[in-house]
């Protein structure tokens, strides 16, 4: 008896799977929490980032040139800018930014009590391609303190990447998302001088 019942309910569960959806939910043309894109955004070419000293033995948790990239890409798509990555030499928008990142990383300070500084800088130029000139250029530069407190009883080991972590939170995401507000506005205002002077008579 057990048997027929455990069959029973087996061949009401498979026919209870085989049956048609009863509501299609379609895959959503943006990601839950992104802003899509204003019809008329402008379309920017960005190089890909280039650090002004290569990274040091040991600093293997800091992201890499392609994740700097791809994380500028990702703020200018936020701030309303038509963002595409390409190859200095491959460039097919309006406009090309590029970036260098003259400091990154962290350190001690001398001397009592000691402080463990994280610091970031982002250099950027934006180009207007039809007149071959540099129309904005800004540099912006982020920083964050840390006490370092000795403990002569006890010395925990640090968790892994800690200050990776920290550096990438506190330097590197506020000051990539500062740098591309400022290119959004300043594409914005290039936009609304070239409008009006369509406008004009």
């Amino acid at each position: 008896m057990r048997r027929l019942g455990l069959a029973v309910a087996l061949a009401a569960c498979l026919g209870g799977c085989q049956g048609r959806l009863q509501q299609v939910h379609p895959f959503p043309l943006t990601w839950p929490g992104s802003v899509p894109l204003p019809e008329h955004a402008p379309t920017v070419s960005v190089h890909p980032l280039q650090r002004a000293l290569q990274p040091s033995e040991g600093s293997e948790g800091i992201p890499s040139d392609a994740v700097l990239s791809a994380l500028l890409i990702k703020h200018l798509h936020a701030n309303g800018v038509n963002a595409i990555l390409e190859a200095p030499d491959a460039s097919t928008a309006r406009y090309t930014l590029g970036c260098t990142v003259p400091a990154l990383g962290y350190g001690l300070t001398e001397g009592m009590p000691r402080e463990r500084v994280y610091e970031a800088a982002l250099a950027c130029a934006l180009r207007d391609e039809q007149t071959q000139t540099v129309v904005w250029e800004r540099r912006l530069a982020e920083r964050y303190e840390r006490t370092v407190v000795l403990d002569l009883m006890t010395k925990l080991p640090s968790k892994p990447h800690e200050h990776e972590r920290l550096l990438f939170r506190e330097c590197i995401v506020p000051l990539w998302d500062a740098m591309a507000a400022n290119v959004g506005t300043v594409l914005a205002s290039r936009q609304g001088l070239a409008s009006s002077r369509d406008l004009s008579p």
